[in-house]
């Protein structure tokens, strides 16, 4: 509205000549502006929804060693027990009454073994107690699966609980029925329900198959009742009972029932994230897109890192569902998204979005135009919806100078935003059309163009950052290069989806990272980085 005379304004994008009648109070300040397009609703809970769905299949009872002073299982083991530690205590009664030490030849007596199983549950009592404490008013529900669908919720209400088993599990809609007809407001706030939830995580045996995508299916029907609530998977293998079965199917229609769940779980404002076991097959091909799609997150930890990567998870809550972006430029310039045409006009569907959300718009001029100006103006349009329900609108209008000197330009690179696009860039183009050859090339024409924009201290810190994950990425890229028919491994789909839903922060030097805002959960929609 810079332009706005004899109340006609000239868009400076397009160069049409409006008549606009607007107040004076009603004109746009500044370069940032918010709109409110409907209010808060009256019926949003203004307490979240957590959902734990825990694999306790069989293969949970591996065990790996506890390092010495390792200090996560003085948590549960002063309180709970786990039932496998019942048993075992129980059996050595028996076999051992006398209570020798007894080892066998070459094994050292002082190491403590602890089973997939009980990591999960350690790590997620621990998760509940700081839960009571950061978000008191926050409700918690439990759902495991093995061969069976077993809806725990927090432990108070026998109408809560629900067990499905036979040939529903074949059914998504029965599941997704199932699951929105339990009823999330009885559901008491966790600083009531944690000591409950803890009583029925450890009483809980590994045993039987892997019914992943019904157990999965259910918790989106339950979760969908609340916007901005989150679902957090926890697994060691692929499903193998029920819908999102991959044995004796094909991954590919698989995979198109999951990211038909997260399209649905997207539309309801529920962010899903995936934890898998490391030293298993875990899925992540097949399951990865599912995160990225709800604005959840991939990885694959071993045993003991659960706790640390729950917290993650925990901390980022959702800060907007909906969310929508729309750029414009000029007619002469384009926006640059996954190596298609640039366009002047470029519209994004985000979904959910937390703090770390990072999206970055890269635009350049068209192929066929000739010439430049000496600014670049541009104008971003995000829509979204709160968590009080009220829907917004955030314009951000600027432009910025164009420079025909090469030095000038590096000169004034913000290395972690370029760090950022090219790692995005490479992951996008990896996962989605399988251009690893491209994807590799693309991440070291960026590599050299970083490299002479590092300068200062402060860029040639951001600059080291960013080529260590490089080397992790293109160690990946290149393993699938050789091989592009194979099955991508877990550790290779781990590297891809970690870093394509990687933020700026990651790359930012010590002296430019803001670490109160992320410790106070306290953080506006930054869909932009300009």
């Amino acid at each position: 509205m810079s332009k706005l005379n004899n109340n006609k304004w000239t868009c400076e994008f397009c160069g049409n000549v409006q008549e606009v009648v607007l107040e004076p109070e009603e004109l746009p300040r500044g370069k940032v502006n918010d709109y409110l397009l409907a209010p808060p609703s009256k019926d949003q809970e203004d307490n979240n929804l957590v959902v734990f769905v825990v694999d306790i299949s069989g293969s949970m009872t591996c065990t790996a060693p506890i390092p010495k002073g390792f200090g996560m299982f003085e948590v549960q083991t002063g309180n709970q027990k786990t039932a496998r530690m019942k048993e075992q205590e129980e059996l050595m009664r028996i076999l051992n009454p006398e209570g020798l030490n007894q080892v066998l030849p070459g094994q050292r007596s002082d190491i403590q073994y602890v089973s997939r199983m009980e990591c999960m549950q350690a790590a997620i009592q621990i998760q509940l107690e700081e839960l009571s404490k950061a978000q008191p008013n926050c409700r918690v529900s439990l759902i495991t699966f093995n061969d069976d669908v077993n809806v725990i919720g927090d432990g108070f209400l026998d109408d809560q609980r629900l067990v499905v088993t036979g040939d529903k599990l074949n059914h998504q809609e029965v599941l997704l029925e199932a699951g929105k007809k339990i009823d999330i407001k009885k559901l008491k706030p966790v600083s009531q329900s944690k000591e409950r939830i803890a009583e029925q995580l450890f009483v809980l045996k590994e045993t039987g198959a892997t019914a992943l995508g019904p157990g999965l299916t259910l918790a989106v029907g339950m979760a969908s009742q609340q916007q901005h609530s989150k679902i957090i998977l926890c697994t060691d293998g692929l499903s193998n009972v029920g819908i999102g079965s991959v044995d004796n199917v094909q991954t590919d229609t698989a995979k198109q029932f999951y990211n038909s769940l997260a399209r649905f779980s997207k539309d309801k404002g529920v962010e899903i994230s995936l934890i898998g076991i490391e030293g298993s097959d875990c899925g992540v091909t097949v399951l990865g897109d599912m995160a990225l799609i709800t604005g959840g997150g991939v990885t694959i930890v071993k045993p003991l890192e659960l706790q640390r990567k729950m917290r993650s998870i925990i901390d980022n809550p959702v800060l907007a569902t909906e969310v929508k972006v729309r750029a414009y430029t000029l007619p002469l310039y384009g926006f640059i998204k996954e190596a298609n045409e640039p366009k002047s006009i470029l519209e994004l569907d985000v979904g959910n979005v937390t703090a770390d959300t990072d999206v970055g718009l890269a635009f350049g001029l068209k192929k066929q135009a000739t010439g430049g100006t000496q600014e670049v103006p541009f104008q971003v349009q995000i829509s979204y919806k709160k968590t009080d329900g009220s829907k917004c609108l955030r314009v951000l209008s600027d432009s910025r100078p164009t420079t025909t000197s090469r030095s000038t330009a590096e000169k004034n690179a913000d290395v972690a935003l370029l760090a950022l696009e090219a790692i995005q860039a490479a992951c996008s183009r990896a996962l989605l059309k399988k251009e690893y050859k491209e994807a590799r090339l693309n991440l070291f024409t960026m590599q050299h163009l970083i490299d002479r924009c590092a300068e200062t201290d402060e860029q040639q810190e951001e600059y080291d950052i960013f080529v260590k994950q490089v080397e992790e990425l293109d160690l990946e890229l290149k393993k699938l290069m050789d091989k592009p028919h194979d099955k991508i491994s877990d550790q290779a789909a781990k590297v891809l989806y970690e870093l394509k839903s990687a933020s700026k922060s990651q790359f930012l030097c010590g002296k430019r990272k803001d670490v109160t805002k992320r410790k106070k959960h306290v953080g506006e929609i930054k869909m932009l980085k300009i």
